[in-house]
């Protein structure tokens, strides 16, 4: 009986301090949901700040590569425009086009062919300030090796001269029985910048 007596006794003072624990536990996982739901609500705006700088950061990248291909084309516009200056400076001018015409007759005297004579034609522009195209018109006599020699060096100057047409018209018999004159007739072009302007004199 008294056996039994202590079992009650001791199982109402467990009941009671279990009761008494209830509270403390309620407490206890409340504050876990609250803790977790903090950790929730911080970890979204962090999640969130990471996507912006991800998005910034890519949006950096992109315009730091539109800068630099911009760059480039920057200085492939420059050095484009360095050799049109260039072809520019080294086209001759109107005036200098009699002394192209001289050069050339220099030239076949110097490889020892004829040129009688030189038509000349200059095409006029419509827009101010830009080249025009001139030709001139021409016939070589002389030795096969002496004309291909003329030709070569017509070909290879360093103005802006080209050959626009070639044509080999008949052969002739040298009339001291010597080796046969060949005739080409020849037609060169290039382009001429206008000539510089220059200050009136007060």
């Amino acid at each position: 009986m008294a056996n039994l007596f202590k079992h009650l006794q001791w199982s109402g003072m467990s009941r009671s301090l279990l009761l008494s624990c209830v509270p403390l536990m309620s407490v206890t996982v409340l504050a876990c949901v609250l803790a977790a739901t903090n950790y929730f609500y911080r970890l979204s705006p962090a999640q969130e700040h990471l996507a912006q700088v991800e998005a910034a950061y890519q949006t950096t990248l992109r315009a730091q590569a539109a800068l630099q291909a911009k760059r480039k084309t920057q200085e492939e516009m420059r050095t484009v425009k360095l050799k049109l200056d260039e072809v520019w400076r080294g086209l001759p001018t109107e005036t200098e086009f009699a002394s192209l015409a001289l050069a050339i007759s220099e030239l076949g005297r110097s490889e020892r062919v004829t040129i009688p004579g030189m038509q000349y034609a200059v095409e006029r522009s419509h827009a101010d300030g830009m080249p025009v195209k001139a030709s001139i018109s021409f016939s070589v006599t002389g030795e096969y090796a002496a004309v291909y020699r003329f030709i070569h060096r017509l070909e290879s100057a360093d103005s802006y001269v080209v050959i626009e047409s070639l044509n080999a018209s008949r052969t002739a018999k040298s009339e001291k029985g010597g080796a046969s004159s060949v005739v080409f007739h020849v037609t060169v072009a290039t382009f001429l910048r206008p000539n510089p302007t220059t200050g009136s004199l007060s």
